[in-house]
């Protein structure tokens, strides 16, 4: 249940995300990344405790440690994956943004836009306003087609059956010793 609430709210904030604009005021950029955020939030912990609450006691180290490494593999490729894609929205964005009095080439303005905020606002108001309108449209074509995703993980969400939670593990240890078996206990 938690898992497809956190998802939608994942959804909602990449939408949010994707309508912000060079124009969107603060509050409104802070109350999606607050939706995300918490979706993101909500998510994380609830998929770890799934994944350790599905498999059998002895295997649980390698579930989790497997759980945590396939995500690091997901946030690799997805940091890439859209990063390709923000790059090159903002290559098809420049040029079309920059005045063509500004003269410079697609190359000039990434420089540009790896220099300090002071430079940037030092710059023309047409070329300044041409970088931050260019960057604006990047941005809203990465959010946009992350929508998908979380629609996607919102939608797989649905499919998970609901476990309830086991115990400390010392129910486990007493039952094990009441049906005969024997347990061992962990020295200090």
């Amino acid at each position: 249940m938690i898992c497809e609430r956190a998802t939608a709210l994942i959804s909602v904030g990449l939408f949010l995300l994707s309508r912000v604009g060079v124009s969107t005021s603060y509050v409104l950029l802070s109350v999606a990344m607050l939706v995300l955020g918490l979706g993101l939030g909500l998510v994380m912990p609830v998929l770890v405790l799934a994944v350790q609450n599905a498999v059998p006691r002895p295997e649980m180290g390698v579930a989790t440690s497997s759980s945590i490494f396939f995500r690091s593999i997901g946030g690799s490729f997805g940091v890439a994956i859209f990063g390709a894609i923000f790059a090159n929205r903002l290559a098809y964005w420049l040029p079309q943004e920059l005045p063509a009095s500004a003269h410079l080439s697609t190359a000039q303005a990434g420089a540009l836009l790896h220099s300090k905020l002071s430079t940037i606002a030092a710059l023309p108001p047409a070329v300044h306003q041409g970088l931050i309108d260019a960057f604006s449209n990047s941005l809203h074509t990465v959010f946009l087609l992350a929508v998908p995703v979380g629609v996607l993980a919102f939608g797989v969400s649905l499919f998970l059956r609901e476990v309830p939670l086991r115990g400390s593990g010392s129910e486990s240890l007493a039952a094990a010793v009441v049906e005969g078996g024997e347990a061992t206990v962990p020295g200090p």
